[in-house]
């Protein structure tokens, strides 16, 4: 089991940002309308159950604090939570992640998310959104890491092996989440989100979906 492992998680591939999919699940071959881009929202308090507008849309932000990706036309778009509005830029064909109150700030950090291109492999996307110094995404079973070192406020994407492997959070040598056996899908992506601060650490797991 160990060598299958092993050799399955051997091809993993290097790659660094953040992010999600297209229509089915996955960051793959992007085609969203002409001239728009894919945006999601991800509170990074891990509180959600809020409504965000992107330009003319609305965004439902569920409480895992991690939202589906919307459609948005390209250009100069207004972020609107509450009273509060600021403005992300766009680019026609690209996915994005509006980070809000990252590190306490009040104005929302973009962040341009990477894509799956091969059909092959599975996508997986790390945040950061805590206090931890160095996060690691882990497989116990070969003793893998995935994505380590991963700082405070910072992202990153692998494309991986389409393999059922355990998988856990790791804030250093202390599991902040072991999620056991997940199935990597081909073409699909996964968003592994660390929130909070101190004692108050929790981790999460989310498909990647997108909404039209």
């Amino acid at each position: 089991m160990i060598r299958h492992l092993l050799i399955a998680l051997a091809g993993l591939a290097i790659g660094s940002a953040a992010a999600h999919a297209a229509g089915d699940e996955a960051l793959y071959d992007p085609a969203p309308p002409p001239n728009s881009a894919f945006v999601r929202v991800i509170d990074a308090r891990g509180q959600g159950n809020m409504q965000v507008s992107i330009g003319q849309s609305a965004v439902t932000v569920p409480a895992s604090g991690v939202s589906p990706y919307i459609v948005v036309p390209q250009g100069e778009q207004d972020v609107a939570l509450s009273t509060q509005s600021s403005k992300v830029n766009l680019a026609a064909g690209k996915y994005y992640t509006v980070a809000l109150f990252l590190e306490g700030a009040t104005q929302p950090t973009l962040l341009e998310d990477q894509i799956l291109t091969n059909p092959a492999k599975s996508g997986v996307y790390v945040y950061n959104f805590s206090d931890a110094p160095s996060v690691k995404l882990y497989a116990p079973q070969p003793k893998v890491a995935v994505v380590e070192n991963l700082q405070p406020g910072k992202s990153a994407f692998k494309s991986v092996n389409a393999v059922t492997v355990q998988l856990a959070l790791m804030d250093g040598d202390k599991t902040l989440s072991d999620f056991g056996q997940i199935n990597l899908k081909r073409r699909a992506g996964l968003t592994f989100v660390v929130f909070g601060s101190g004692g108050a650490k929790k981790a999460i797991a989310v498909p990647n979906e997108t909404t039209r």
